[in-house]
């Protein structure tokens, strides 16, 4: 579990997370892209959705993915937003928003979601911890663990905690 000197925020090597990582990257591929909570608030904010959308278009021939921890933020930030901040296609707003999210944008942008077992959570708690003075929440930490254990190195975000983390973000307003 020795971090590399190259890289602070190395991910541990147990055998857990290695089968864990392989079977992923098995049945996933390795043209993934992972969406985060601030770009799927981004496609449903009327002033930023037309910049997502190009952006989903440039990346449409890779395979979205995302972890129901991210899901779980972007519902509890809809639901509970003001009135005329997110908007769905047909103007739904807060629950009925979120459940389309939950129910209808995560089908049609076929978004894998993954839901991150106990040694992934370990591994992020681990983190977290060593990655505190970036500000980082715990969803970022996981989110970061899982874009690094998927061998990507590229986030759907325009967040600077992952540039501060060592990834790219892809999705810049």
């Amino acid at each position: 579990m020795r971090r590399r000197n190259s890289d602070p925020y190395a991910l541990a090597n147990t055998q857990e997370l290695k089968e864990y990582w392989t079977k992923q990257i098995r049945e996933l591929g390795r043209n993934l892209f992972f969406v985060e909570t601030g770009f799927v608030i981004a496609s449903f904010d009327p002033s930023k959705r037309g910049t997502a959308e190009t952006v989903l278009r440039e990346f449409a021939t890779g395979r979205l993915v995302t972890s129901t921890y991210v899901i779980t933020e972007v519902v509890r930030r809809i639901v509970k937003s003001k009135a005329w901040d997110f908007l769905g296609p047909n103007g739904e707003q807060k629950v009925e928003l979120a459940l389309y999210f939950v129910f209808a944008w995560l089908s049609e942008k076929k978004v894998v979601v993954l839901c991150p077992p106990e040694c992934v959570y370990h591994e992020a708690t681990r983190i977290f911890r060593e990655c505190r003075i970036i500000g980082c929440d715990l969803t970022d930490v996981l989110s970061f663990v899982l874009v690094r254990g998927l061998e990507q190195d590229a986030i759907l975000s325009q967040d600077s905690h992952f540039r501060a983390l060592g990834l790219r973000t892809l999705y810049n307003e």
